[in-house]
C-alpha cells in the first residue's frame, strides 16, 4: 500500500525584518500578494493536507487562506524562529502523516511544476531534497525538503 501524500507546510509566520514596517507576505506581486502567488503555485501539488503556519500578523494572514484548501495553524512562538513554526505544523498534521514538504511562504517565482519535480524526487526514495542552482546547492530560504518522522512529538 503506498504512503500518504505528503502534509505541504507552508510557514508564513516570520516577522518579515528585513522589510521594515511591511510584512512582505501582503505585498503585491502581479495581481495578487505574495502570499496568494505562493499559495496558489503550492496548490498545484498533490498533497493529503495544506496546513498554513502563521505567527506574525496572522489576522492579517488568515482571511487569505479563506475559500482555499489551507488549515490555517498559529504558532505563539514564532520570534524563536522557523523550527518552532515546523513543530506547530507537524503537531497539526494528521496521524496518518509521514512525511512533510515545507516551503516558506515568499517564494511566488517557484512554479506548481518545480514543487512536483522535488516531490517526484522524494517519491523516488530520496529522504530528502534540496533545491540547487548552476550547480551550487539552494540559499535556506529557498530549500524545501521531506522528513519523515515517526512519533510526531515535538
Amino acid at each position: 500500500m503506498p504512503s500518504p501524500p505528503p502534509a505541504l507546510l507552508l510557514l508564513a509566520a516570520g516577522l518579515s525584518r528585513r522589510m521594515g514596517a511591511a510584512n512582505k507576505l501582503l505585498l503585491p506581486f502581479g495581481e495578487k500578494t505574495v502570499l496568494e502567488t505562493t499559495m496558489e503555485q503550492l496548490e498545484g501539488v498533490a498533497a493529503g493536507q495544506y496546513i498554513a503556519v502563521m505567527g506574525h500578523e496572522a489576522e492579517l494572514i488568515s482571511p487569505f487562506l479563506s475559500n482555499r484548501p489551507w488549515q490555517g495553524v498559529y504558532n505563539p512562538d514564532y520570534p524563536s524562529g522557523k523550527t518552532s513554526s515546523i513543530k506547530a505544523g507537524v503537531r497539526a498534521a494528521r496521524p496518518d502523516c509521514s512525511s512533510f514538504m515545507i516551503c516558506l511562504a515568499d517564494m511566488p517565482l517557484i512554479r506548481s511544476a518545480e514543487y512536483r519535480v522535488l516531490l517526484d524526487t522524494f517519491e523516488m526514495g530520496r529522504p530528502g531534497v534540496l533545491s540547487s542552482s548552476r550547480g551550487s546547492a539552494g540559499s535556506a530560504a529557498i530549500r524545501c525538503f521531506f522528513q519523515p518522522l515517526t512519533g510526531k512529538t515535538f
